[in-house]
């Protein structure tokens, strides 16, 4: 038996736990306000989430020396976003479709009179030096989304957080943002290939 990679088993666990967070019931409302107080906070100083962090990570995502490992503290980030952009919302934000760079760009305006100011926004955070700047950043963004009803994948965004501590994807994530921020949907590439025929 193949064992699950890293990146697959943070998405896996974030779409559990949100699934369980968009319930409704009192347990998860609880969760999402203590997620939500936790938001720029580090888990440790948060021991009132450590239930919807830490009950059923999978071992390898678990820190073994007292220091978070880059999973938890990816999955501890996407979560408490989560809680912020989830408060008040009668459907799950978490719709499994949009990319954080598919997402960002759904926050455009048509006749682009905000192109100036979110892209001020997405370049500040994905030129960010370090994970919690980039984690201050996003939460603006998340915001942004919050306040116009514009959904996210959070197990991709949190599968995404883990790969940006990896010298190896950090780059490859943030020029995927970049891709899906810039890209073409498309229903308008279909349309000018159906005029140009």
């Amino acid at each position: 038996m193949t064992e699950v990679p890293i990146k697959k088993a943070v998405y896996s666990f974030v779409k559990a736990k949100t699934g369980v967070l968009s319930e409704g019931s009192p347990y998860s409302k609880a969760m999402l306000a203590k997620l939500r107080q936790g938001v720029g906070k580090r888990p440790e100083n948060n021991p009132d989430v450590w239930s919807v962090l830490f009950d059923g990570l999978d071992e390898r995502l678990l820190s073994w020396d007292g220091n978070l490992s880059d999973a938890e503290e990816a999955i501890y980030t996407a979560l408490t976003l989560y809680a912020v952009h989830q408060q008040g919302k009668p459907t799950k934000v978490d719709n499994g479709s949009d990319s954080f760079g598919a997402a960002i760009k759904k926050l455009l305006n048509p006749d682009g009179s905000n192109a100036q100011s979110v892209k001020r926004r997405f370049d500040a955070m994905v030129t960010a030096k370090d994970f919690i700047e980039l984690s201050y950043y996003a939460r603006g963004m998340v915001q942004m989304l919050k306040a116009n009803d514009i959904p996210l994948d959070y197990g991709q965004f949190a599968s995404d957080l883990y790969s940006f501590h990896l010298p190896d994807t950090k780059n490859r994530v943030l020029l995927r943002w970049g891709e899906d921020y810039y890209r073409k949907e498309k229903v308008a590439n279909e349309k000018e290939e159906a005029i140009d025929d």
